[in-house]
């Protein structure tokens, strides 16, 4: 891995800098093996390495969450998990590096690999005012209530229909992957509220919509 001249001061600030761009964008990161920092004698005390034991090579797997619920890989890698992971194409980057000597140049490496893919930070990726403002949700709810006529329940199950498309798209929309399972969590309590609503159930769907509004 080629790297840089500087202070170990600007290296750790280049460090934190893309740890949190890394986590603003909704990657998480995976080594294949532990890191090797400390040892541990025959009695368990732990113990200094020397600099060729800390700087074993290892790789460092930079990945994303495909759905809101999909699993991120963890470390140490296990072949059955990080094939499944290659075949869905959950892995952005494979990043070697030599152990501790490396470790902040491979992290800082991989913003600059998930940059080039996928930009600089955006207020979908940070703000959640989209899926705080839950104002339409209890106006719907308000207005459901009131409806007893067929016609009007049609025209709720049209407006519940549309929210609902609105929320799926905000899930799709967002990197940040925490905003991604709360906009599933919310389109799934109004599908449900739909469904409910269509078979004429309507204190049932009053149920499933308000559920919306605890997620």
């Amino acid at each position: 891995m080629t790297t840089e001249k500087i202070s170990l001061r600007e290296l750790i600030a280049k460090e934190r800098e893309a740890s949190a761009y890394l986590d603003k964008k909704g990657i998480r990161t995976a080594c294949q093996d532990y890191r090797r920092i400390f040892g541990k004698s025959a009695n368990g005390e732990l113990v200094d390495l020397t600099e060729a034991e800390r700087n074993i090579p290892n790789i460092l797997y930079v990945t994303k969450r495909l759905k809101p619920l999909d699993p991120y890989l963890s470390t140490p890698l296990s072949g059955e998990h990080l094939e499944k992971a290659r075949l869905a194409g959950q892995i952005l980057a494979e990043i070697p590096f030599a152990g501790e000597s490396e470790w902040l140049w491979a992290i800082i490496k991989a913003a600059e690999i998930v940059k080039a893919k996928f930009g600089a930070i955006t207020l979908a990726d940070v703000v959640d005012i989209p899926y705080a403002d839950k104002s339409e949700i209890k106006k719907l709810i308000t207005r459901l209530k009131k409806s007893t006529t067929e016609a009007e329940l049609k025209a709720r199950g049209e407006e519940l229909q549309n929210l609902a498309d609105q929320y799926d798209e905000r899930g799709n929309d967002t990197e940040n992957e925490e905003l991604q399972e709360k906009f599933q969590a919310i389109y799934e309590a109004l599908e449900s509220g739909q469904q409910e609503l269509e078979k004429g159930n309507k204190e049932s769907a009053i149920n499933e919509i308000e559920e919306a509004l605890f997620q």
